[in-house]
This record gives C-alpha cells, structure tokens and sequence, in this order.
C-alpha cells in the first residue's frame, strides 16, 4: 500500500509504503515494522500507484520534488525496492527514477508491468510553468529494468498527448492484446466541468535488425578484380590466383577486400612476406604498407555494403638458376566480428636463368 506522510510544513512529504499480512496485520518482516518511509526534509514525494514485480520487488509511482514545493515543480517519480523494503540500488542507482517534463508539475497514476523487465508509467504531464496558457497532458513514459527510460519508446522513453484543454489521467489498463487504456479527465475552457476521458495507445514492437557481418577477398591480376566473388573460405579454394614471373621479372596482383554485410564495417588484413626467392611489396594506392600487412595490423577504411577495398602485391622473382614456388596467403576479417574472416591465394612461380 502506497501513501505519503504529511509534514507540518509546507514541505517534507515522504513516501510511506506498507505491506500487510493477509489477516490484516503489518507485515513485520518488511522493514522490521511493516512499512517504510522515503524522503528527506527538503523533499516532498507523493505515490499514487504500486505494482509488484514477479520477483517480489515493489514498483511505486508518484511525484518528487525538491526545495520549497512553491518554486519546484513535481517530477515524474518512480520508485523501486526490495522485497525487504530498502530501496533497490540497481534501479537508476539509488532506487529512484525523477523525471522532468519541461518544468511542468508532473505525476504518475498507474503502472503496467512488461515482459523484459520493462515498465510502463502513465500520469499526468503538466504545462510549463512560465507559460499561463500551457495546460497539462496524458503522459506514458517506459522504464528499462534498470530505471532508464527506454529510448526505443518512441524515441525518447515518453509519449505526451496534448491537446486545446487540461487533461488529467486517473488510471490505466492493458488490454489481452497489449493495448493500453488510458481514463482520466478533459476540463473545459474557463473552469468549466471537466468530461470523463478514454484514450487508447498501442504499443508498437520495435523490429531490432542485427546487422549482418560478412568479408569477401577478390583476386586477380587486374584492379578489376572477380574471382573469389562470393566464396566464402578460410582454405582459398575457388579463390586462388596463379602468378607466373620470368627470371628476375616483377609482376603486380590485386586483391579486393569487400563488405558483402549489411552494415558499415572495416576489415583487418594480414598476407604472406616475402622469403629469399621474392621480394613481395603491399600497397594502397601508391603508399607502402607492407609492414602493417605482414603484421596484421594493416585496417582498411570504413566500407559501406558491397563497397570494396583494392590492394596491390607487386612480386619479383630474385636472382635464381632455378625455377621457384611461393604460396602468398591474403586473410581479411571483419573488425566487428572477427571471426567471420576470408582468404585466398596468389601462388607464385618463377623461371629458372636461360641457359
């Protein structure tokens, strides 16, 4: 049960929170007396509503402000504690959740329990308080578990529906099919009586889309490189590129590094050094990068999907009488999931000298 203790002076209302055991009794196993008090002297707390989550933890609702209540409007308030009765410290850090809505005296009425953890508040939001003409809103504002509000919640965590007079929410409800009631009152114009109100919200699911990862190595001997183009491989197979060089003879190959994902990404690329038969040369454009390639370091920019990344091996075949063999492995993978990587290969043969 949700109530505030009144003070004698015009501010220091508490939050008084009691629980009761089924023959009507305090419950003395809930703050050792059966109810609990929230609040300092400097600051009024007001709750008007109370849910219990499925692990027992209290969820209040209401209002909070600070200093003198003439000054400083209420906030939207949301509180939560322990089964025991202190506050949980897991919820906006210190148990409670103060909400402003642009300086407006604001309230929660009710709460609706969601799946996840979350929580939907609904109350009043009210005007600005340096605008005479500005009237008070329904308001639904979703909490995450932790006491943030949920900015997949249209936005921002809060829904405000406004409208040409005063309108003040009571009570909310939620229908089998997750829509939510909102009752309360529409004043008229002039102080005239106010009419009962009924609005209906539907909460939308919000779609998360996990981006997909996906690197794609292109070879060839021409910047315009294809092969490979779809293959998918930590072997190279389907995706190797045979280099032929004559006796002391240089040669250039090109690799594509490709975001075949559906979000931006960069790929770390690391390829094959050359040994005492090639000398083997990376670049980008006309920049070495040969050291940073060989170590793995080497991160190309930031790709969109299905935007490509050309590199280029220069090879040269040293002074030998007989022919030579390299295998230069090229490996890429995605900086946001390195685990979906791709390789292929340029396998290098050189002439014997003419006799």
């Amino acid at each position: 049960v949700g109530a505030y203790q009144e003070p004698q002076s015009p501010y220091g209302y508490k939050n008084m929170v009691a629980r009761y055991d089924t023959n009507g009794t305090l419950d003395t196993n809930f703050d050792t007396d059966g109810y609990l008090i929230t609040g300092g002297s400097n600051q009024n707390n007001s709750p008007a509503s109370v849910a219990i989550q499925a692990d027992n933890k209290i969820v209040v609702g209401g209002s909070s402000y600070i200093k003198n209540p003439f000054s400083e409007p209420d906030d939207f308030a949301l509180f939560r504690y322990l089964s025991t009765g202190a506050l949980d410290t897991t919820f906006d850090t210190d148990g409670m959740a103060i909400i402003d809505h642009i300086g407006g005296y604001d309230s929660i009425r009710g709460i609706k329990l969601q799946s996840g953890g979350k929580i939907l508040a609904v109350g009043t939001a009210g005007g600005d308080p340096a605008d005479s003409a500005s009237v008070g809103s329904f308001a639904m504002l979703m909490f995450n578990s932790n006491g943030s509000l949920d900015t997949a919640f249209d936005n921002d965590g809060k829904v405000i529906t406004t409208g040409p007079t005063t309108r003040e929410t009571y009570c909310v409800a939620q229908q089998s099919n997750g829509k939510i009631i909102v009752a309360g009152e529409f004043y008229g114009a002039n102080s005239a009586p106010g009419e009962a109100a009924a609005i209906r919200y539907e909460l939308v699911p919000v779609v998360v889309i996990i981006p997909t990862r996906k690197t794609d190595l292109l070879i060839g001997l021409k910047s315009t490189v294809t092969l490979g183009a779809n293959i998918y491989n930590n072997t190279g197979v389907g995706q190797t590129q045979a280099l032929g060089l004559g006796f002391k003879a240089t040669k250039p190959a090109y690799i594509g590094v490709q975001n075949d994902g559906t979000a931006p990404d960069s790929f770390k690329v690391k390829a094959t050094p050359g040994n005492s038969d090639f000398t083997v040369n990376y670049f980008k454009g006309t920049t070495n990068i040969t050291a940073a390639i060989v170590a793995g370091t080497y991160q190309t920019a930031t790709l969109a999907p299905n935007a490509v990344e050309i590199l280029k091996v220069v090879v040269t075949a040293k002074s030998k009488r007989s022919a030579e063999k390299r295998t230069l492995a090229v490996t890429a993978s995605s900086v946001a999931k390195s685990s979906e990587s791709d390789k292929a290969l340029i396998k290098v043969t050189s002439k014997a000298k003419p006799k």
